[in-house]
């Protein structure tokens, strides 16, 4: 975590094809993938989001 701020950037690889299905589901849901991934990873761990929105930003060398 860097001073003054309560975030930080995680990079996961995983192989194209279950990014490909991923992203179909997530679209399926409407929501972005980075949305998606978030709330698995907190529901993954029994907590709840935060109220507060936090923004998604994420560098992939994968087309979207």
């Amino acid at each position: 975590m860097v001073k003054g701020r309560n975030t930080s950037v995680i990079s996961v690889r995983v192989p194209d094809d279950f990014l490909a299905k991923f992203k179909a589901e997530a679209n399926k849901r409407g929501k972005s993938y980075t949305v998606l991934v978030r709330e698995l990873m907190y529901k993954g761990i029994g907590m709840s989001p935060p109220s507060n929105k936090v923004t998604a930003s994420v560098k992939t060398p994968f087309p979207h």
